[in-house]
């Protein structure tokens, strides 16, 4: 029974996602009666309170699949009772959306299992890992004997960090990406060349996941079409009480300060930076959207030594555990585009937060030029990088060549600001963030920003009207 317990992905109430070669042999399909299924268990040989033990009603293979080869390699499980879902049990939905592979090649997913670990050995402890997909020519190239003569449309490739991979015991294991707050399976682990003559895998080398996407309609004949999470539906969002978060009277004002010579200053406010704990660095900049949340890229949080700086969707909204204190002058949020009517994916009246050149306290905004997506990726294709830059990302450039000399560029993340007039004065919105600390960089490739218009119904899903409680002494929300 041992051999057949798999890491299943969870489709409905009482059916599962798997791959056909998992529960299948030479024989044919295992008996029903021979396998069972343990949900709510993170330890293979020990289980919780958590865990509940489900008999198998009946095993579906795809008609098309064939034992010797991994065309087609998927299978639906389905059992002889409902499962009880709790905290520790939940569904995860299936992949509705655009089933165009581009959508995620070169993002990350995330796969777990009891798998065999760096030691060979099967891991009594469910383990997770980050693998990134890549395009199916890279997949090829990176092993055309073992990729060429079967990797099909149907199938993805991907690999973790090096030695990061899937292996021997988490086959059907899926792979899921997080969209908009909702976890969506896509893939399911089908196979890894194996290492030299053994029969293990080969954690160096990609790993071919079966393409969910592209069997969406034949599991929809054997489950309750009321489980499937459309792209219409994907994030519910009540807006009416989402700008509750924000305020319009205030946001995106910058503050003007008297200094003892006389002069006037100015000071964006909204500009925060991410500093690791026990050091004096930098890390990036963070823009504050609220009093209790900011957003800056992704990669500035992640701690594995990976530079994300080129990933489609780096942004990370940052959620304090404290709110910022907005009453002060020189703390206050940007505005954000989040009505309908604000998304006008605006191209001029826009500025980029750049640092003072005489002083180290204070930021300035400087006017850039919109880049079309046309122009910007052919600047990068004559420094030899391809890029596409999609919908998420755009560029834009110091607008005069005075202004590049004076120009002195905050550290990745600096906001991209869309000036307004608003009520008789001027107030500032975010239109995104540069990633790479190069927004005063005219003489390369066009420096690149996040679109945050594109990400704005991810942010609001995302944020909660917090109160602050005082509680014996301290502090919660």
């Amino acid at each position: 029974m041992a051999d057949f317990i798999e890491t299943y992905s969870l489709c409905c109430f009482i059916n599962f996602l798997q791959a056909s070669h998992c529960v299948h042999t030479q024989r044919g399909v295992i008996s029903a009666a021979h396998v069972s299924v343990h949900v709510g268990q993170i330890h293979l040989k020990k289980a919780s309170e958590y865990t509940q033990i489900h008999g198998v009603q009946e095993i579906i293979l795809h008609p098309q699949f064939r034992s010797n080869s991994f065309n087609n390699d998927i299978a639906l499980i389905k059992l002889n009772s409902n499962i009880t879902m709790n905290k520790y049990v939940q569904p995860v939905c299936l992949w509705t959306m655009d089933s165009n592979q581009e959508m995620i090649v070169g993002k990350n997913g995330t796969i777990v299992g009891f798998g065999l670990n760096e030691q060979d050995v099967v891991s009594d402890q469910l383990k997770q890992a980050l693998i990134g997909v890549i395009d199916p020519l890279t997949c090829i190239a990176s092993d055309r004997a073992a990729f060429g003569p079967v990797l099909t449309s149907d199938m993805f490739c991907g690999k973790g960090q090096t030695g990061v991979s899937a292996c021997n015991g988490d086959s059907g294991g899926g792979m899921f990406f997080e969209v908009g707050g909702k976890w969506f399976v896509r893939g399911l682990v089908s196979f890894t060349p194996l290492r030299g003559n053994t029969r293990l895998c080969d954690p160096l080398k990609y790993t071919a996941y079966t393409d969910v996407a592209k069997y969406l309609e034949w599991i929809k004949k054997y489950i309750d079409q009321r489980v499937l999470s459309f792209e219409s539906d994907v994030l519910n969002i009540d807006y009416e009480e989402k700008l509750r978060l924000f305020n319009f009277k205030t946001c995106g004002v910058i503050s003007a300060i008297d200094t003892i010579d006389g002069t006037t200053k100015w000071k964006l406010p909204w500009i925060g930076f991410v500093t690791p704990q026990n050091t004096n660095e930098y890390r990036c900049v963070v823009t504050l959207i609220s009093e209790w949340y900011a957003v800056g890229p992704a990669h500035c949080f992640r701690n594995d030594g990976d530079d994300s700086s080129n990933i489609e969707d780096n942004i990370a909204l940052i959620e304090l555990l404290a709110p910022a204190d907005t009453t002060l002058p020189y703390v206050k949020p940007i505005c954000l585009p989040v009505t309908a009517e604000l998304r006008t994916n605006a191209k001029t009246n826009l500025h980029v937060a750049t640092d003072s050149t005489t002083d180290e306290h204070y930021y300035k905004n400087m006017p850039v030029r919109y880049l079309e997506s046309a122009e910007c990726m052919k600047q990068y294709t004559k420094q030899n990088i391809t890029l596409n830059l999609g919908n998420n990302r755009l560029c834009a450039e110091i607008a005069s060549k005075q202004d590049e000399q004076n120009c002195k560029p905050l550290i990745e993340g600096s906001p991209l600001q869309e000036m307004k007039i608003v009520g008789g004065k001027e107030q500032y919105f975010l239109r995104g963030f540069e990633l790479h600390g190069r927004a005063c960089d005219y003489e390369s490739a066009p420096p690149m920003y996040i679109n945050i218009e594109r990400y704005m119904d991810w942010i609001l899903y995302n944020m909660k009207y917090n109160v602050l409680e005082e509680v014996d002494g301290g502090f919660s929300y």
